[in-house]
């Protein structure tokens, strides 16, 4: 029984696999109209619980000089907003409308939706971003990580889509959807911003091109066609496993459907929060930032995610995922 079951259910995924290819397929024609922008980018990565991610924004905020353009879900941590008050540099920040920070700097995001970015632009020749928000909780006792990347091409496309934010939360304008979908370097670098862009299909498509390896570190994760995805990707022997937010499991979640095909996913066992979202596909390539693989985050919330080919980030986030591994057998 349990072999005609089996059978059953692996007939039933590779239909579903067939379905997909069609589908992702149809997606990437929708995002057919890439900005092709070749150039050099450097990059730092930081995990935040062996660095003060903090001191990363408010280094970078006091070497500021021309300007300093942020979008927070969240914005708590007061040397960090003082560092904005005293910096002499022409200053902007976004806010999803929880937060009360009263600045003339300030823009709030009124919509249903969240403004659930986090990232900055500094001098246009900088972008921070990753999953960390500057609270309490963010700094001290969450998994999180913050990527530096000096390119002012990378700048350039992040701060195109910030003044697109600030036309819809001032102005009510709207935007075409292909300013959401930057490809960078020949195509080594992707970024995409939601409500627009198709950032799951953008992940769909990494996921179904691997050939060695899927892992994941997820806050959490609903979309069905990652689940079908990696369950066919086991099937066909890559090495697939990962961690995912112990809080946020629930019949909602990717996870039992997983472990249900065998998947080496684990609950995360930081008693506080495990926010990473983050892939690492073949060992080489990254999707990071603030989306979480939802159908809301790519079509309610202002997220943006980017996606670096480069085998030396790859590692740093590999260890990171050990890392978190590692408090689950101590």
């Amino acid at each position: 029984m349990d072999s005609l079951r089996y059978s059953s259910y692996l007939l039933i995924m590779i239909v579903v696999f067939i379905a997909l290819d069609h589908y992702v397929q149809s997606q990437d024609d929708k995002n057919a109209i890439p900005i092709n922008i070749p150039g050099s980018y450097s990059y730092s990565f930081f995990s935040c619980r062996t660095s003060d991610c903090e001191e990363v924004f408010i280094e970078l905020i006091e070497d500021a000089r021309y300007s300093i353009r942020c979008a927070f879900f969240e914005l708590e941590l007061t040397a960090m907003i003082d560092s904005m008050d005293n910096s002499q540099a022409e200053k902007t920040i976004i806010l999803d409308d929880r937060n009360s920070i009263h600045r003339q700097y300030v823009i709030y995001d009124n919509r249903s939706g969240y403004m659930h970015n986090k990232f900055c632009i500094i001098d246009n020749s900088t972008v921070i971003t990753g999953s960390f928000n500057p609270t309490e909780n963010g700094k001290l006792r969450n998994d999180n990580n913050v990527l530096v990347i000096d390119s002012s091409k990378v700048a350039k496309i992040y701060d195109d889509y910030f003044n697109m934010m600030i036309d819809e939360y001032r102005y009510g304008e709207t935007h075409d959807d292909t300013a959401r979908n930057n490809f960078l370097d020949g195509g080594n670098m992707e970024i995409c911003f939601s409500r627009g862009g198709n950032c799951l299909a953008v992940i769909h498509k990494y996921l179904k091109n691997a050939s060695l390896s899927i892992e994941f570190m997820l806050f959490t994760a609903t979309d069905d066609w990652i689940a079908d995805i990696l369950s066919i990707k086991n099937m066909q022997g890559l090495e697939i496993d990962g961690i995912m937010e112990n809080r946020m499991i629930s019949s909602y979640s990717m996870f039992d459907k997983l472990r249900y095909q065998d998947i080496d996913v684990i609950k995360d066992c930081n008693p506080a929060t495990m926010h990473h979202k983050v892939f690492i596909i073949d060992d080489s390539i990254v999707i990071t930032g603030s989306f979480n693989p939802s159908d809301n985050a790519d079509n309610n919330n202002d997220e943006n995610m980017i996606v670096i080919h480069d085998k030396l980030l790859a590692i740093k986030y590999l260890n990171e995922l050990q890392r978190i591994r590692q408090l689950c057998t101590t």
